[in-house]
């Protein structure tokens, strides 16, 4: 998802990119990113974009400029939010503006070009609109921004910052450093993460049906192979231990411990990654 919202945000904001013209010149011609619906015609990175519509007004801002960029019902460019979500579906026709209209499209000469308030929402707009300045050129072009994680805006995009916005933050586990860090084999790292989550359940899920499997830890054969029995892994010595033998056969795997000196003797795991997925 944060890969799909740096591309949302590249559209905006990254005005000079071939990409962009692009995807405007052949995507967006005839209606604006806002305005366009998702279609089967379009292809998975253009329908993926789409899709994120709804999360948009969490971390896009506008700052208007000239006003002829930003969309007056979609971009968040007053305190309001979008003003399609603070006003309604009926705002384009009580504000005679449509739904593909630009911020400079409610300006006439030097005063804002909006009827008489029809409730109270539009009323709201109408006195908020009095202390913003209005749309010149001289002001520059419209600027987009994004939201960082100290809830500010920047214009940059920082991948590591959405994604810190979007995850669902939980406390550090005691066993991170044994299982993240620099010197670790990817594919070797993450199957070592999943069996400290208990996510290979696999083995014990073919004996609970009645399978013919071998019963033992292909490690520990003088144990039985069970979720529990895996997830000892609060510390590389504790899994040596658990598992019997200092030098067994299924030797594969090198991990090393973050705390050990750089050209140390690094501490093996006993089974490769096709033994630890059974």
């Amino acid at each position: 998802m944060v890969f799909k919202l740096k591309q949302v945000w590249n559209l905006f904001a990254n005005s000079g990119s071939l990409w962009v013209a692009w995807t405007h010149a052949n995507v967006f011609n005839r209606k604006s990113f806002w305005v366009t619906a998702d279609a089967a015609r379009f292809s998975k990175a253009i329908r993926g974009m789409l899709q994120l519509k709804p999360l948009l007004s969490t971390f896009l801002k506008c700052e208007v400029g000239n006003g002829k960029v930003a969309a007056f019902w979609w971009d968040s460019w007053t305190t309001l939010g979008p003003l399609i979500d603070f006003i309604g579906p009926n705002g384009p026709r009580m504000l005679r503006l449509p739904l593909d209209a630009r911020v400079c499209d409610a300006i006439r000469g030097t005063h804002w070009n909006l009827p008489n308030a029809r409730s109270d929402s539009v009323q709201t707009l109408q006195i908020l609109l009095t202390t913003m300045p209005l749309p010149s050129q001289d002001a520059g072009e419209d600027v987009f921004l994004w939201r960082k994680p100290s809830r500010s805006y920047a214009k940059t995009f920082s991948l590591s910052g959405t994604w810190d916005q979007l995850r669902v933050s939980t406390p550090q586990v005691s066993w991170s450093k044994c299982v993240w860090f620099k010197q670790g084999i990817p594919r070797a790292t993450f199957i070592f993460w999943l069996v400290n989550l208990k996510r290979l359940p696999t083995k014990d899920r073919l004996l609970s049906w009645g399978l013919t499997v071998p019963a033992a830890c292909m490690a520990a054969s003088s144990a039985p192979h069970t979720k529990r029995h895996t997830n000892t892994f609060s510390s590389p010595v504790r899994l040596q231990t658990r598992c019997g033998n200092s030098s067994p056969p299924g030797w594969r795997v090198r991990v090393y411990h973050p705390t050990w000196p750089r050209f140390s003797t690094p501490w093996l795991l006993h089974l490769s990654p096709s033994q630890l997925i059974h």
